[in-house]
């Protein structure tokens, strides 16, 4: 059955849309109309889409490692592994499980 969009589901989304729109227009008008010369797109593009590129691949990665470890029951292993620590700080086997996932997928995020 086809989930049916109250009138005021849609107000929920105005204001985020907003925001963005405002954000976008204000970026808009300080890099194209009042100081063009100023911010090359060369400049924009080593400073702001370079970084902001790496950052996304680099999480992506990161999260794609952590879904492979949990997709495949490998935190069951490793929970095991990490026993006698989490056991000393009176921890269930699920903390360490999330423990080892977590700096596992952050490893290598950072890694690159």
């Amino acid at each position: 059955m086809p989930r049916s969009y109250s009138r005021g589901s849609y107000r929920k989304l105005l204001f985020p849309a907003l925001l963005i729109f405002g954000a976008l227009g204000g970026l808009y008008y300080r890099f194209h109309l009042v100081a063009p010369d100023k911010f090359p797109a060369t400049v924009l593009t080593a400073k702001l889409l370079k970084p902001l590129l790496r950052l996304l691949v680099t999480l992506g990665l990161g999260l794609l490692v952590g879904q492979v470890i949990e997709s495949l029951g490998w935190t069951k292993l490793l929970a095991q592994g990490i026993r006698p620590l989490t056991r000393g700080g009176r921890h269930k086997d699920d903390c360490g499980a999330s423990f080892v996932s977590s700096v596992v997928s952050n490893g290598v995020a950072i890694s690159l």
